[in-house]
């Protein structure tokens, strides 16, 4: 599905900072945002955090965006995945971590 008309003139006025529209914005794909998020996280605290973190990189670079070629839906989509990646690879980091520091040889009783 492309952005309505409605929606680009939102994101025009987005790009020129209006706060009520960005809200507008959010209104209308938090839905979206919210289901395609649960398909990754499946925790509605986690999915939350990630939908927030997804608008707001909406709000940060709204000066680049051009409302007749930004599709919203596939950058939600796009930005979406690659936070799940990076948590996922934060959660790898701190699994090895545990397990190197719960390791036999690194405990203090092999010194």
């Amino acid at each position: 599905m492309s952005d309505t008309l409605e929606v680009r003139v939102f994101l025009t006025a987005v790009k020129a900072g209006d706060k009520s529209a960005f809200e507008q914005v959010v209104r209308l794909y938090e839905t979206f945002a919210f289901a395609y998020a649960m398909t990754l996280f499946n925790d509605t605290e986690v999915v939350e955090v990630i939908a927030a973190e997804a608008f707001a990189r909406i709000w940060n670079m709204r000066n680049d965006i051009d409302s007749e070629r930004f599709d919203l839906r596939l950058f939600l989509e796009s930005t979406i995945t690659d936070l799940h990646r990076q948590f996922m690879e934060h959660m790898m980091l701190e699994i090895i971590a545990d397990t190197n520091h719960n390791h036999p040889l690194n405990s203090s009783s092999c010194q």
